[in-house]
């Protein structure tokens, strides 16, 4: 069984949906054993400026992919998929384990995903609570036991 690395890990969760913010934060404090701080943002522009604070250096990003655009409130995926590539583009967060987890399951997009850096695609309503946290906890001792981690 893995286990979560020493320090209490900075999670940001990029996540419009109360129900499934919800569901993260329960994940994290009950499943998580009091190793997360868990934050959320509901819009792509939050994500950008809290990524952009110069102290703020999050361990895990957890990012959806589609949110209500601002000027016609259909969904926007190209926000979403800009959003991982600026992160994986940024000094400060090019190393963080992210993570997509959207209910968007077209394959190429699953693919594109990948293609852009992002350490795994999980797909809403896929896991229970416990194997989620579990997934979170192996991709990052991936990432330890390699080296590449903030």
């Amino acid at each position: 069984m893995n286990t979560v690395p020493d320090k209490i890990k900075t999670v940001l969760s990029v996540e419009d949906d109360e129900f499934m913010i919800f569901f993260l934060k329960d994940i994290f404090w009950v499943h998580g054993g009091g190793n997360y701080d868990f934050k959320n943002v509901n819009t792509f522009k939050k994500a950008r400026e809290i990524l952009a604070k110069e102290d703020f250096k999050p361990d895990l990003l957890l990012v959806d992919l589609m949110f209500p655009a601002d000027d016609n409130g259909k969904p926007e995926l190209k926000n979403g998929l800009d959003l991982i590539k600026e992160i994986k583009e940024n000094p400060k967060t090019k190393n963080a384990v992210l993570v997509v987890f959207s209910g968007y399951s077209d394959a190429e997009i699953r693919e594109k995903v990948l293609e852009l850096g992002a350490d795994r695609f999980m797909l809403k309503g896929e896991y229970l609570p416990k194997e989620f946290i579990e997934v979170i906890k192996q991709i990052i001792s991936r990432r330890k036991e390699k080296k590449v981690y903030n």
